[in-house]
């Protein structure tokens, strides 16, 4: 399950990689300055292929979920939908994140994946554990439960 982004780039390194990662992440951020460096997904390639299972892939919000829709019909394969939840993300990313997961537990895609920091060693975000499990509980179309 390679990860890919629907442009098939990524780049990373300094501001310019800095810009790209909240693109993929935050609604309404652009990238204006190059990345450090950057790579090539050839996923049509892979699908073309079959060297490729199923797709994980970084998408822009708020449309991140029809952009996987389209990789999804073009490929035929599944597409789970990547997102970096960080303690520190303010509540109108959370939100994303529940709207995002709901769209999937209703059938929109084949996942959700939530890459979540390491809770143990965080006591300063005593409410990070519930913020994620609630996202998890959209994802397969459960009630959000806030600081549960």
């Amino acid at each position: 399950i390679p990860c890919m982004t629907y442009e098939g780039r990524w780049g990373g390194g300094g501001t310019g990689g800095k810009q790209l990662f909240d693109y993929y992440a935050k609604p309404g951020s652009a990238p204006t300055v190059a990345p450090g460096w950057g790579i090539e997904f050839q996923w049509r390639r892979w699908a073309k292929e079959g060297i490729a299972d199923a797709l994980l892939m970084l998408a822009p919000p708020p449309d991140a979920v029809a952009w996987a829709q389209i990789v999804h019909k073009e490929t035929a394969l599944p597409v789970l939908l990547w997102r970096k939840v960080d303690p520190l993300d303010p509540p109108e990313q959370w939100a994303t994140y529940h709207h995002e997961a709901a769209q999937v537990a209703a059938g929109a895609l084949d996942g959700y994946v939530v890459h979540a920091m390491n809770t143990t060693h965080m006591p300063n975000y005593p409410d990070y554990q519930g913020k994620l499990w609630s996202v998890v509980q959209s994802a397969v179309g459960g009630e959000p439960q806030e600081g549960e």
